[in-house]
């Protein structure tokens, strides 16, 4: 699926392409039709009398005014395609980003004695295996946001069933305090997604204190209730 999300984004960022074109075809051509091309279709009737010519004086000023609206059409159609290329070069540098972060973070999952102390603390883990298991939790979060945003994954599913299969395993409950205080020290907030994922972490940890309290895992949240 999250190969499906990139290539449906690429998808996107080419049919927005071609639109942009369109639309900056249709204005250079619009612009150049009104404004040259027919002023000298009209000169080739220059040989007209003088009746003819002020009768072709008022076309002319009725064209004048035509033409202000149809330039103006064009800088519209001019200024949209400026606005589409801006938009999808801050696409192509996020998806760029995206790319190096998925590869930054395979290499730490492959070798994480040799990348690890270059990331993170690792005393903050309890093993490498943690430590893999940690950017393993980041990197399945980041696909689901991206599915979220790109609305192939609803938010009902990223709530009943990528947080409820998570929140099961203390492990993940373990990890992912990890993770929200990353986010919250990185960005100031969670952010829509991340509060999603946090209410439904909170949530399983409440049905786990009344229902099954001896299953309560390690992470800070879940230390802190067994001790009251």
């Amino acid at each position: 699926m999250a190969r499906y999300l990139m290539t449906r984004k690429g998808a996107l960022r080419a049919s927005a392409t071609d639109i942009s074109k369109m639309l900056l075809v249709v204005g250079v051509g619009i612009a150049f039709a009104f404004v040259v091309a027919l002023p000298v279709t009209w000169l080739a009737f220059a040989r007209m009398s003088d009746r003819q010519l002020g009768r072709l004086s008022n076309i002319g000023q009725a064209y004048g005014f035509l033409a202000a609206i149809v330039s103006t059409f064009a800088l519209i159609a001019i200024a949209a395609t400026l606005i589409l290329q801006a938009k999808q070069s801050k696409e192509a540098r996020l998806a760029q980003w995206r790319e190096a972060h998925a590869d930054i973070m395979d290499m730490a999952l492959e070798q994480p004695d040799l990348y690890g102390p270059c990331m993170a603390d690792m005393t903050k883990y309890d093993s490498e295996d943690e430590f893999r298991q940690y950017l393993w939790t980041t990197k399945y979060l980041i696909y689901a946001k991206l599915g979220m945003e790109t609305g192939d994954v609803p938010e009902k599913a990223v709530r009943e069933e990528i947080c409820a299969g998570m929140f099961a395993s203390p492990v993940a409950r373990k990890l992912w305090v990890k993770r929200r205080e990353w986010v919250i020290a990185m960005f100031g907030d969670l952010g829509h997604f991340y509060s999603v994922v946090d209410e439904e972490y909170q949530r399983a940890l409440q049905s786990i204190r009344i229902n099954d309290p001896s299953s309560l895992g390690t992470s800070s949240d879940e230390t802190i209730t067994s001790s009251t």
